[in-house]
């Protein structure tokens, strides 16, 4: 990727993590003291490997993209597990910016706020989209074009 490329993505991957813990509910059904306890326990796991993630994102994307400068831009690779983790983080944001940007498509005839913040998530979930093709079409052997 170019540098500007490098720059974008850079400032995406700063949105991570994006989607409260307490976003994700254990269960639809009315809170009880037991599921109550449960929804304690997955927030604080979902809160651990989110940590996890971020740590392992610093640590490819500060050291292994920098080191990766080819005559092409900056080159990154990644080993399968590295590629989930990426692809994860990738996900996401994009379905964090769609929920930050008030989940268009799911109301008929749904405008998107013109407020700069609803604007930043809009192309971060299509810059998102994009890297997860691209990483997809690299794993299943297709390069990128």
């Amino acid at each position: 990727m170019s540098e500007r490329e490098k720059a974008v993505v850079q400032k995406i991957l700063e949105f991570y993590p994006l989607i409260p813990a307490s976003y994700h509910r254990l269960t639809k059904k009315k809170e009880t003291p037991e599921t109550h306890d449960g929804q304690a326990l997955l927030e604080e796991a979902l809160a651990a490997q989110k940590r996890e993630s971020k740590r392992v994102l610093e640590g490819l994307w500060t050291k292994r993209l920098r080191a990766q400068l080819s005559p092409a831009g900056f080159v990154l690779t990644l080993n399968a597990t590295e590629a989930e983790c990426f692809l994860q983080i990738v996900n996401e944001i994009r379905v964090g910016s769609w929920i930050k940007a008030g989940s268009p498509g799911l109301a008929p005839g749904w405008q998107p706020p013109a407020a700069a913040d609803t604007l930043k998530y809009l192309h971060a979930m299509e810059i998102c989209g994009t890297l997860q093709m691209q990483l997809l079409a690299a794993l299943a052997g297709q390069g990128s074009e």
